[in-house]
């Protein structure tokens, strides 16, 4: 139950900071102020991009969509009441439970997930996942270690094959 309740708190932190994210930009790019948006998402290779950038009107003398006033800020005040309401229900949270996230250990293997029977998908991917392990580099850190113990194995046994011919 300890551990349940570790995921689930961990899962609302992340979802309050996700919702601090979101009003963060929205202070950047701001719906009312479109001149600081970017049009993405052209598809396609560049003689297609090009003839529909012709097709368009010019973008410069296009009017600028309106907002309805006070739209963007009834948006901003409520997203700075649904985040206080988070951060005030996590703290109340974290009072009424005495759960030490540092104390709690899980007891499972550590990539022990449940597959319910219409998550074939997922299965496919860790099955695929399985059978083609990632590419590993060549030169990994023990290899290397050996490699150069043996190089100087093999100079040390050198340098007294030299010596005892020359001083023989």
């Amino acid at each position: 139950m300890e551990l349940l309740w570790v995921a689930f708190s961990s899962s609302l932190e992340l979802l309050h900071v996700d919702m601090c994210k979101v009003f963060n930009i929205s202070d950047i790019f701001s719906l009312a102020n479109t001149d600081a948006l970017v049009q993405t998402g052209l598809q396609g290779g560049g003689s297609e991009v090009a003839a529909r950038a012709l097709s368009l009107p010019d973008l410069n003398l296009a009017p600028n969509p309106t907002l309805p006033a006070g739209l963007e800020s009834q948006e901003r005040s409520t997203m700075e009441q649904e985040i206080s309401q988070m951060d005030h229900m996590i703290d109340d949270m974290e009072m009424k439970v005495n759960v030490m996230r540092w104390m709690v250990e899980s007891h499972g293997s550590q990539h022990a997930e449940v597959l319910s029977s219409s998550d074939s998908a997922s299965l496919a991917l860790l099955s695929v996942d399985e059978e083609q392990p990632g590419h590993q580099p060549p030169c990994q850190r023990s290899h290397i270690h050996v490699l150069v113990l043996l190089f100087a194995v093999v100079l040390v046994a050198a340098t007294l094959s030299v010596c005892i011919i020359f001083f023989t």
